[in-house]
C-alpha cells in the first residue's frame, strides 16, 4: 500500500501502539491494517481416497496439493473451498457438505489456512483446471509424500491426520499454529 485510500497522501511504514507494523497517512492520521491472507483447503474424500491436484503453476509447481486457494473479497470462506474444489479438481460440492476440519495461522508467512472436509456423495468425475495439470484420488498408501506441497510447517501430521479422520469419520476442528521452516514447535 502505497497511498491513502481516504486522502490520497502516500502512506509511511511505523508501528502501532501494539508494536505491529501498520501503514499510517501523516496527512489525515489514519492508521490502515495489512492483515493476513485468508486461503482455504478442501479435503474432498470417497471412501478412504482423498482428492489431490498436482499444481501447474507457482508456489509448488508439479507437486500434489488438495484444491485450495485464495479467499476473494466479499466471498464466504465455505463458498471459497466449494470453487476451489470445482475449479481446480472439477469436483462440485454443495456448502451444506463441507464441515470445518483446520485451521492454521502461518505468520511467518502472513497467512491463515481454513481447511474444510466433504465427504463425496459419488464417485467423481476428476477434470483439472488451469492451475492443475493433473487430478487424483489417493489413498494413504498411495499418497506421494515426497512430492506433498506445503507438507513443511503447515501441520506435522498431515497428511496423516486427514486419513486419520476419514477412516474414524472424527473432523473435529482444531487450530494449529505452524512454526517458520527450520523452527521447532512448541
Amino acid at each position: 500500500m502505497n497511498f491513502c485510500p481516504r486522502c490520497g497522501a502516500r502512506l509511511a511504514g511505523a508501528l502501532s501502539a501494539e508494536g505491529f507494523p501498520r501503514w499510517h497517512c501523516g496527512r489525515c492520521d489514519a492508521w490502515h491494517f495489512d492483515g493476513p491472507r485468508v486461503l482455504v483447503w478442501c479435503f474432498a474424500y470417497w471412501g478412504e481416497a482423498l482428492v489431490m491436484c498436482r499444481r501447474a503453476e507457482q508456489p509448488a509447481l508439479g507437486l500434489w496439493n488438495p484444491p485450495s486457494g485464495y479467499v476473494e473479497n466479499g466471498e464466504s470462506l465455505e463458498a471459497a473451498a466449494v470453487r476451489e474444489l470445482a475449479e481446480e479438481a472439477g469436483v462440485h460440492v454443495p456448502i451444506s457438505d463441507l464441515r470445518l476440519f483446520r485451521v492454521v495461522s502461518l505468520p511467518h508467512l502472513n497467512q491463515v489456512f481454513v481447511g474444510y472436509s466433504a465427504r463425496l456423495r459419488e464417485l467423481p468425475r476428476l477434470q483439472p483446471g488451469p492451475e492443475a495439470s493433473e487430478v487424483r484420488l489417493f489413498t494413504e498408501a498411495q499418497m506421494p509424500l515426497a512430492e506433498l506441497a506445503h507438507r513443511e510447517g503447515i501441520a506435522e501430521e498431515y497428511p496423516a491426520d486427514i486419513f486419520r479422520a476419514i477412516r474414524t469419520g472424527d473432523f473435529g476442528a482444531r487450530s494449529v499454529i505452524a512454526p517458520a521452516s527450520g523452527e521447532r514447535r512448541r
